[in-house]
């Protein structure tokens, strides 16, 4: 509201008065208090809309000089200041930053962190409250950026010293424990950094990317730690620590896939996850696939976008990613139903409350399945309408808010504080994929806009999340009906805090539509770019990434070979494009739980076959040579369950394949020399899953070609068993 009204103002004069009024409230006030830190904020506000830069500067010099620095709520004001300051003033405000830094030691340290060190921080320091500190100063500073119109030419100076002491600060973190949020922070901020300008080059990322993974992937099993610290209380935090962590690790991955969204450095990626495939450890293997899984999604979502309206016009009971695409981030059935309601039913009382007539609704969903833009929304009760959307909403294969992140909402709602209830619940948020998230804010504004026209439409923040929830935050299949009953009240007053908060900015941070027109079109430009900078044509790494996942289906652990199903069923969907997978889906899902119970091996490797045949129906033939390498590869590092699968995969592969692989086989003779040695010496092995899986692959290509025939007759008394 007063960054509005002093904009609307438009005096300098009169914003440089406000701030003097301001600064001079502050004596009046404890710290710490609600009341205090109001005014940190809008005194920030005050000089960001302010044009005066003289006095700005002023300003600023004056709290960075007087500010005692060893309290924290004074510490945390003046950031507020400058982080407010800086989304108008950027510059001006580094450069204050700059000038004060130089004041405070004589002592030379490089760089920025000597500017950081009014904070009452040193790269020394081994206090955990200042490493957060210095993180959270991070992340601030590349947000504000990042949401400057000249971002993209912005070079930040500091970025490369930054990430080096957000990597020390992981690499000092215990790999035999996990009690402090220092390392899956410190992770996020690299993720925020990666973001600006210079961009480092493909090595740079590939050592900031290992080490995260070295940082996590050695880590105990979770089970382990929670046993090692004992209490509930400690179990919950160790819990909820190394969810966020992994997760962190997933938006990494996907940010470095943005910033770089090229074939090689995907490779690159997806080489540094292998190599932990092949440990000994089974949680190493676990942390590594499920890492694998998301790097696949993120590959997905935002550069091999299987988007096409001309393929498929179905809006309901598909995924978000189906339904957008580089130049749409919100599904069209969602901008259609929303704006139509904005424009006809913001004051209709009971909206979203009342439902509509069951047949018209019935209606109006296939029209939009099946030809949503001749759909005239004027036909219908506007009550019909926003039934429609709900049941859209209810449909969504996989929530808004994600099965996958129902528990650490839950877990958000359990904090003690609302302040910090608040921080956790959009700390989930942040989670979100791209799809998810960008849906889910129009979702949010949409509501906000619904519950500030309460007294119209009867409809308030608590009553449109009693609505919603259910719709956006629903548990998981496998959830206990008790229990998901009993979390319906949490669910509720999640959606209701959200749209409270939004409701809050609203009313006191309400961007000007060209802001908003800015942020949409750079976001166009970026995603543009991304697309542009890979062929769509088809997936080349389809074969060897198959090839170096699949006999991980038999692994040890459940979770792991849940991951690989996730995995193999991405990787679907990218090489699936422009097939219709609907069949494909439904034999997948009737496998599910075959691979991820705990079956005998027997029934695993039956499994795993199935698998492979559903995968073959879209193996491209060209691909032969790349999808046997890697599963010899496979073959020879993995366990000796997982050896005898990879085996199975190659013999289902290219047996139903038919002769077309063979035949682009056996035109590389140097595939085949390989492959003769590779074979000679896994019959030596100890392991009878190699042994099984070289006599099925010499058996096979004996099957289809004349070279090489006579290297390959030694062997035959061998294959006499199969």
């Amino acid at each position: 509201f007063l960054r509005t009204s002093l904009g609307m103002i438009d005096d300098s004069a009169w914003s440089s008065q406000i701030s003097l009024e301001l600064n001079q409230q502050m004596a009046s006030y404890a710290s710490p208090s609600l009341e205090k830190s109001f005014l940190y904020k809008a005194l920030g506000t005050s000089l960001a809309v302010c044009q005066d830069l003289v006095h700005i500067k002023s300003q600023l010099h004056l709290f960075l000089t007087a500010t005692d620095y060893m309290e924290a709520p004074e510490r945390q004001g003046v950031i507020s200041i400058l982080a407010f300051c800086a989304e108008s003033h950027l510059d001006l405000t580094l450069n204050a930053l700059q000038e004060f830094g130089a004041t405070v030691s004589k002592v030379t340290i490089p760089g920025f962190i000597s500017r950081l060190k009014v904070l009452g921080i040193t790269v020394a320091n081994k206090d955990m409250n200042l490493k957060l500190t210095l993180i959270q100063n991070v992340m601030e500073i590349s947000c504000a950026i990042l949401e400057t119109r000249d971002s993209q030419e912005f070079e930040f100076s500091y970025k490369l010293e930054l990430l080096g002491y957000m990597l020390d600060f992981i690499k000092t973190e215990p790999l035999d424990s996990l009690t402090s949020p220092v390392r899956y922070q410190a992770v996020l901020a690299i993720g925020h950094l990666s973001k600006l300008k210079p961009s480092l080059t493909m090595e740079e990322n590939r050592e900031l990317l290992g080490q995260c993974f070295k940082s996590l992937f050695p880590l105990p099993p979770l089970e382990k730690m929670i046993e090692e610290d004992g209490t509930a209380k400690d179990a919950l935090h160790i819990q909820s620590l190394y969810v966020r962590s992994l997760e962190a690790l997933g938006k990494l991955v996907e940010t470095l896939l943005e910033e770089e969204p090229t074939a090689d450095w995907f490779q690159e990626m997806f080489e540094l996850l292998r190599t932990w495939f092949s440990s000994g450890k089974e949680w190493e293997r676990e942390r590594a696939l499920q890492a694998s899984t998301q790097l696949l999604t993120a590959y997905r979502e935002t550069v091999h976008s299987t988007y096409d309206p001309e393929l498929s016009s179905r809006q309901f009971g598909v995924e978000l990613s189906r339904l957008t695409n580089e130049e749409r981030a919100v599904p069209l059935v969602v901008e259609k139903l929303i704006n139509y309601i904005e424009m006809h039913g913001l004051y209709t009382e009971g909206i979203y409350g009342k439902s509509g007539s069951i047949n018209k609704i019935k209606e109006l969903r296939q029209g939009l399945d099946t030809d949503i833009d001749n759909v005239n929304l004027d036909d219908y009760n506007i009550h019909v309408i926003a039934s429609v959307f709900k049941q859209w909403l209810r449909d969504l294969p996989n929530p808004l808010m994600t099965f996958e992140l129902y528990k650490e909402f839950l877990r958000a709602m359990g904090l003690q504080e609302r302040k910090e209830t608040i921080r956790g619940v959009y700390s989930v948020i942040d989670q979100l994929s791209r799809t998810h998230l960008s849906t889910l804010e129009r979702l949010i504004f949409h509501l906000v806009r619904i519950a500030l026209q309460e007294e119209t439409n009867r409809m308030s923040a608590n009553a449109l999340a009693i609505v919603f929830a259910p719709c956006i935050l629903r548990c998981p299949d496998t959830t206990d009906p008790l229990q998901s009953v009993q979390d319906i009240s949490k669910t509720t007053t999640c959606v209701e805090l959200i749209v409270v908060e939004q409701m809050n900015k609203y009313r006191a941070h309400l961007k000007d539509i060209n802001s908003l027109e800015f942020a949409e079109n750079k976001a166009k430009s970026r995603l543009s770019l991304i697309r542009r900078s890979m062929p769509q044509e088809t997936f080349h790494q389809f074969g060897s990434l198959i090839g170096a996942i699949a006999p991980y289906s038999c692994d040890s652990l459940a979770t792991s070979r849940q991951w690989v199903f996730d995995c193999i069923s991405c990787l679907l969907c990218i090489q699936g494009q422009p097939m219709n997978l609907g069949s494909v889906e439904e034999e997948l899902r009737c496998l599910h739980e075959e691979l991820t119970a705990a079956p005998d091996p027997e029934a695993l490797f039956q499994a795993s076959s199935k698998m492979a045949r559903v995968v073959s129906k879209y193996f491209p033939p060209e691909q032969a040579t790349a999808f046997i390498e890697a599963t010899v590869e496979s073959m020879l590092s993995a366990s000796p369950t997982c050896a005898t699968a990879a085996g199975l995969w190659m013999k289902v592969i290219l047996k139903e394949c038919g002769d077309a692989m063979l035949d682009k086989a056996k035109e590389n003779a140097e595939l085949l020399e390989n492959l003769y040695s590779t074979t000679i010496a896994s019959f030596s092995s100890s392991w009878e899953g190699i042994r099984a899986g070289a006599a099925n692959l010499a058996g096979i290509i004996l099957e289809h070609t004349d070279t090489q025939r006579m290297k390959w007759l030694d062997l035959e008394h061998l294959l006499m068993c199969k």
